[in-house]
C-alpha cells in the first residue's frame, strides 16, 4: 500500500512537472511574440528596396513590419513616396496611416520630376487593401484622410472614398487645415467656413490671412479664425508683405516699407522714412521685416531687408531701436521663407562656412580649390535644416558639377559630382535626420548614398546599404534579404526579399 501510494505520489509529480515544462514552453512562445523591433504597438515599419540598392525614388518592393517583426504586407512592383513630397528609404507610420506609393517610374527620366513618371496610389495599413489604385492621375495625399486626384482643379476625396468637393480649386493642406479656393475643411474633411470670394494669403499660427477687393479695384486685409471670428482688418491700401511673430509688414501706394505690431488694431511701429533716419549710412527702397532674433545676450534684435540705389539688397541686423548692428549681402543670405530662416554663407581660401543669423549655429568645412574670388552663383545656392544638422548645395568653383556639404561645427562631410548633385534632409520621429544625397541626377549614371546624423548634429556609422536607421535600429540590405539591427548593433530580425 505504501508503495502504491508512493507510485501514485511520483505519477501526479511528473504530471505536474510536465505540466510546468507546457506552461513554460507556452511562456517561451508568448514572450517570442513579444515585440523584437523597437516600436510603438500601434506602428508599423515600412521599407522599400530596389535594384543594386537604388532606392532614390523607393524601389520596387515595399515591405511592411510590425513590432513581433512580422511581416504585415508585400507589395511588389511598388515604391514609397515618404507620404509627402520627399521619397523615401523606409519610414515609421501608424497602423491607421494611408501609405502613399507609385509604380511604373521610368529610371533615368528626363523630367526633372522623376514622379511625373511614375503612377500613385493609397495603400491602406490597417486594412492592407487598396484605397486608391495607381492611376496615371497625380494624387495628392493631404492628411491621413483626404486626397484629390488632381494638381490644381481636382476632385477631393476622403480615404474611404467619399467625394467631398467636385473640381476643387487649389486644395493645398495649410497647417491644420486644407484650403481650396472656396472653402476651408479640417483635417478629417469638416467644412470649417466659406471664404465668400475672399482669396487666401497665408496662414499665421492656426489663423488665416484673406484678402478681399472692392468693386472699385480697392482691397482690405484681415485676420480670421477658422470658425469665421475676424480677428482684425487692415483697410487703408496697405498691401501685406509678410509677418513674423508679432509683427507685419506692408507697403504703401508708394512702394514704402512699414512694420505694424499686431492685434486687435495694427499699430505702426516703423516706416521705412523712419529707419533711414535712424542709420545714416544705409539707402534704399522697399524696407521689409525678414526675421525677429531673441538672444539671451542682446534681447530682441531686427533683421531687415532692404534693396539699396544700385539694386542690390541688403539684410540689416538691427537693434531693439532698429540702428543697424551688421550688414549681410543678399547675395551671401539664403533666406528660407518657409521656416523663417536666414543663412550667412562664406567661401574663402581652400574653406567654407554657414552661419544661421538666428541661431549662430554654423558648419565649417575644407575643400579643394575653393577660392573667395570664385563665389558660387548665389542662385546655385540651397541651404537646408533639420534638426541640428546643416546642408548646403551649391555649384563648384570650377563651373562643373556641384558640391553638398552637410553636418555640423567642424563635423561635416563633403560630397563632389562633376554632373549634378541633389539632396535632402528629413528629421525622423525621434530627431535623427536622414540624409540623402542622389549624384549624377537625372542621368544614367545615378548613385546615390544616404548618411544619418544624430539629434545633436553627430554622424552616426552607416553605409550605403541601409534603408532606415535611428537611434534604435538599423536597417540593412543584403544579399540574403534584410538585416535590423538594434542600437547595440545585434541582428534582432531577419527579413527574405524574395517571395
Amino acid at each position: 500500500m505504501a508503495n502504491l501510494k508512493r507510485n501514485v505520489f511520483l505519477s501526479l509529480a511528473a504530471v505536474i512537472t510536465s505540466m510546468s515544462t507546457i506552461s513554460m514552453n507556452v511562456a517561451a512562445s508568448q514572450d517570442q511574440t513579444q515585440p523584437v523591433m523597437p516600436l510603438e504597438e500601434d506602428e508599423y515599419l515600412v521599407l522599400t528596396v530596389g535594384e543594386s540598392h537604388y532606392s532614390w525614388l523607393g524601389g520596387d518592393l515595399v515591405l511592411v513590419l510590425d513590432a513581433s517583426g512580422e511581416e504585415v504586407a508585400r507589395l511588389s512592383g511598388y515604391g514609397l513616396t515618404g507620404n509627402g513630397p520627399s521619397m523615401s528609404r523606409g519610414l515609421i507610420l501608424k497602423q491607421s496611416a494611408p501609405l502613399e506609393v507609385f509604380a511604373g517610374y521610368q529610371d533615368g527620366a528626363e523630367v526633372q520630376s522623376d514622379a511625373v513618371s511614375a503612377s500613385v496610389g493609397l495603400y491602406s495599413l490597417a486594412d492592407q487593401d487598396w484605397l486608391v489604385e495607381p492611376s496615371e492621375n497625380r494624387l495628392n495625399l493631404l492628411s491621413d484622410s483626404l486626397y484629390t486626384d488632381g494638381d490644381m482643379v481636382s476632385n477631393l476625396y476622403k480615404t474611404d472614398g467619399t467625394c467631398i468637393k467636385e473640381m476643387s480649386d487649389g486644395a493645398a493642406r495649410r497647417g491644420n487645415y486644407v484650403i481650396d479656393s472656396q472653402n476651408v475643411y479640417d483635417l478629417d474633411g469638416q467644412e470649417l467656413m466659406a471664404l465668400d470670394g475672399l482669396k487666401f494669403r497665408e496662414l499665421i499660427g492656426d489663423e488665416i490671412l484673406l484678402i478681399g477687393y472692392n468693386e472699385d479695384g480697392s482691397h482690405w486685409t484681415q485676420l480670421t479664425k477658422a470658425d469665421g471670428t475676424t480677428v482684425w482688418t487692415e483697410d487703408s491700401g496697405l498691401i501685406w508683405t509678410g509677418s513674423v511673430d508679432d509683427y507685419s509688414s506692408w507697403t504703401d501706394a508708394d512702394g514704402k516699407g512699414q512694420i505694424l505690431v499686431m492685434g486687435e488694431t495694427p499699430e505702426t511701429v516703423l516706416t521705412e522714412e523712419g529707419f533711414l533716419a535712424k542709420n545714416a549710412e544705409v539707402q534704399g527702397s522697399g524696407m521689409c521685416l525678414a526675421a525677429v532674433k531673441e538672444s539671451e545676450q542682446d534681447g530682441q534684435q531686427f533683421v531687415i531687408r532692404m534693396t539699396d540705389l544700385t539694386g542690390n539688397s541688403w539684410f540689416y541686423l538691427c537693434d531693439a531701436e532698429f540702428h543697424v548692428v551688421t550688414a549681410y549681402p543678399e547675395n551671401q543670405v539664403y533666406w528660407n521663407e518657409t521656416d523663417g530662416q536666414l543663412w550667412y554663407w562664406t567661401i574663402g581660401e581652400g574653406s567654407g562656412g554657414v552661419k544661421n543669423l538666428l541661431t549662430d549655429e554654423t558648419m565649417t568645412w575644407k575643400q579643394e580649390g575653393l577660392s573667395a574670388d570664385q563665389l558660387p552663383d548665389p542662385l546655385q545656392v540651397e541651404v537646408m535644416q533639420a534638426g541640428s544638422t546643416i546642408g548646403m548645395v551649391y555649384r563648384n568653383p570650377s563651373g562643373t558639377g556641384k558640391t553638398f556639404v552637410c553636418g555640423i561645427g567642424e563635423d561635416t562631410a563633403a560630397y563632389t559630382d562633376e554632373t549634378s548633385i541633389t539632396a535632402r534632409m528629413t528629421a525622423l520621429n525621434d530627431g535623427t535626420v536622414e540624409v540623402y544625397i542622389l549624384s549624377g541626377a537625372y542621368t544614367e549614371n545615378e548613385t546615390d548614398q544616404v548618411a544619418y546624423y544624430t539629434p545633436d548634429g553627430k554622424a552616426m556609422e552607416s553605409d550605403d546599404s541601409v534603408l532606415f536607421q535611428n537611434q534604435s535600429m538599423k536597417c540593412i540590405q543584403t544579399k540574403k534579404g534584410i538585416e535590423i539591427e538594434n542600437a547595440d548593433g545585434n541582428v534582432i530580425n531577419m527579413v527574405g526579399m524574395n517571395e
